[in-house]
């Protein structure tokens, strides 16, 4: 919240929640893996266009706990 103070912060689906203006983003923890969920495919795809071999669904990004590398920002 120190980067965007304008969120709000909730739960969805028993997932933490950030909304704004402009979307929402939640975190999902499962047995293997932990997913970044968006309100759109259009929100991550510069990411998957640089990092093609991660997991993702129409919004989502799923990163597998045993191969977790920190994402790589251009």
């Amino acid at each position: 919240l120190e980067l965007f103070p304008q969120s709000k912060v909730n739960l969805k689906y028993n997932m933490p929640t950030y909304e704004t203006e402009k979307g929402w983003q939640a975190i999902g923890n499962q047995k293997n893996y932990w997913s970044v969920y968006t309100c759109s495919l259009e929100k991550i795809s510069a990411y998957l266009a640089s990092n093609p071999q991660v997991k993702h669904g129409v919004g989502c990004i799923n990163f597998r706990k045993k191969t977790i590398n920190p994402p790589q920002t251009s």
